[in-house]
């Protein structure tokens, strides 16, 4: 059996505010948590990031993520802050909700090879600094995977930019 993880509402406190302590690799690993992919997808994904399948299981025990059976109804708890699809972008959106997308984006675009620009990103402090971090992550996408999907990443965020 091919468990697949979700995020419980304690795992998205975690992402979208910062909080219970969850830093890191541990972090990053919980970001790619998305109650779609089974654990050898994430064990596949998350590979550069260490022991996997051992950050999984404290996960778990810390109440940040919990299985449900491949096949099962979804039962992720309703998002604490609206995420816009790619699509359709929402609008501007706090800064701390900003850092959580760019920081999901580039792990879905580069993988764990993402997680210095993730930490950069996440330590921004203000809009100036977080756009200045955004600019080196296009530079990043832009040679690793091509304009066309630097030029998505960075429409997806410039529409989602936090306020002034």
């Amino acid at each position: 059996m091919d468990p697949i993880y979700r995020k419980t509402t304690k795992g998205q406190e975690a992402i979208a505010q910062r909080a219970h302590g969850v830093v890191g690799r541990a972090r990053s690993l919980l970001i790619l948590v998305d109650g779609q992919r089974p654990q050898s997808a994430l064990l596949q994904l998350a590979a550069g990031l260490g022991d996997v399948a051992q950050m999984l299981t404290q996960l778990e025990t810390d109440g940040l993520i919990t299985t449900r059976p491949p096949g099962a109804m979804s039962t992720v708890p309703a998002p604490l802050a609206p995420e816009p699809p790619a699509a359709a972008p929402a609008g501007p959106i706090p800064l701390p909700q900003a850092k959580a997308l760019a920081s999901r984006q580039l792990m879905q675009i580069l993988g764990p090879t993402s997680e210095a620009l993730c930490m950069r990103i996440e330590a921004t402090r203000n809009r100036a600094e977080f756009i200045e971090s955004i600019r080196r992550a296009y530079a990043v996408v832009n040679e690793v995977r091509g304009r066309t999907q630097a030029e998505a990443f960075g429409a997806l965020i410039e529409a989602n930019l936090p306020p002034a």
